[in-house]
């Protein structure tokens, strides 16, 4: 109960309950008050649960699988109820959490290789871990950093979309997260976390990974710290998301979805959030808010490698007609059109297109005609 006057109202259940001699974890979690005397700071209550034993027990709820012809407590209400106890954030149970090894081991064994991960014992790790990174940042994240397989682990379970969430925040694509933590961006600047997101485009066939590592790398192009905003800028990184868009006998989500990251990339309005910007200044780095030059010049040696192979292999537009190619032209296309929309608003980008002859032979022997093609207002009736 959130407040109580002594002689007037009637003890709660968890009160009655934790009267008793002897009682159990599970007698309190199946009372349906529990979650609202959390909230209502019930010290006795809280006394309890803080203790390691019992902190164990509530996780061992959520990482845990059950068989199949488990009792319906076990196998749904006492996860459900163990992660709500946790994402009440209260600061004695975080702490027990967050300062004990083996129960950080515990947690996170959740996203070992060997280990099953079901869609909803994975929603309350995901909540339980973003509360960590929320109200118990720095620990966290010291103890993400001293076990490196963490975030190798994640990367391989990226396909599921709470965990996905995880690693979108850990990489510091959330700017509520980081801004007073400064000095985790080092300890990302030396990880090849991005490049182990792209090649899941090469390494996976499942367009649900596809999808959600695109989700990642187009987050990072919008709001990430600045040496991870660097990086994925580099015409290193472009030609390797390039590399896996154009990859032959690739599921079309690969080119879909890797494309879609090279247009966020592209985008003027990327990591133009006014309190990021703010926690950049305070880094001593600049706005960003348009396509670095060195960007659109990977992305232009990438479309220039893919018109010489199709030139080698016949007519673009001849190929273009063949069905099972039509989808790969319109995303190629976009891209070049979004680069050339971008260098009409900026000199510096037009200098590098007029600069580059690969790409003004290409624009005007292929994308100008393919443009025509693709130009409804050209087609004819009948």
């Amino acid at each position: 109960m959130f407040w109580r006057m002594t002689g007037l109202s009637a003890a709660s259940p968890v009160d009655t309950i934790l009267d008793k001699e002897n009682f159990t974890l599970e007698e309190l979690l199946d009372e349906d008050e529990i979650i609202q005397e959390c909230k209502a700071l019930n010290n006795r209550l809280i006394n309890f649960l803080r203790d390691k034993a019992q902190v164990e027990q509530l996780l061992r709820y959520i990482v845990e699988e059950v068989p199949e012809d488990s009792e319906k407590k076990r196998s749904f209400k006492f996860p459900f109820i163990a992660c709500e106890i946790f994402t009440c954030e209260i600061e004695i149970i975080l702490r027990t959490l967050v300062e004990d090894d083996e129960l950080m081991g515990l947690l996170f064994s959740f996203v070992k290789p060997d280990h099953p991960h079901s869609t909803l014992l994975a929603g309350y790790f995901s909540k339980v871990v973003i509360c960590l990174m929320l109200r118990k940042t720095a620990p966290l994240m010291n103890y993400v950093q001293a076990h490196p397989d963490i975030v190798i682990q994640l990367v391989d379970l990226i396909g599921i979309t709470s965990i996905m969430e995880v690693l979108m925040r850990l990489i510091g694509a959330d700017e509520t997260i980081y801004s007073n933590f400064a000095d985790t961006l080092q300890w990302l600047e030396n990880t090849d976390v991005l490049e182990m997101i792209v090649d899941k485009f090469s390494s996976s066939d499942s367009p649900e990974v596809h999808a959600n590592a695109a989700e990642i790398l187009s987050a990072v192009t919008r709001c990430a710290p600045p040496a991870l905003a660097a990086k994925i800028s580099s015409p290193s990184f472009v030609g390797r998301l390039f590399h896996h868009a154009l990859e032959e006998s690739r599921p079309k989500s690969v080119l879909v979805h890797s494309l879609s990251v090279c247009i966020s990339l592209l985008d003027p309005k990327r990591l133009a959030s006014a309190s990021y910007q703010a926690f950049r200044s305070n880094l001593s780095h600049g706005t960003l808010v348009t396509a670095s030059p060195e960007t659109v010049n990977g992305m232009l040696e990438s479309l220039g490698e893919c018109w010489a192979f199709d030139s080698a292999n016949g007519h673009f537009l001849q190929k273009a007609k063949r069905p099972h190619e039509l989808g790969n032209i319109g995303h190629i296309t976009r891209t070049a059109n979004k680069l050339i929309q971008l260098g009409n608003s900026n000199s510096r980008i037009q200098s590098h297109l007029q600069d580059n002859s690969e790409w003004v032979e290409w624009q005007t022997d292929v994308l100008v005609k393919r443009n025509e093609v693709e130009n409804v207002y050209h087609w004819a009736c009948g």
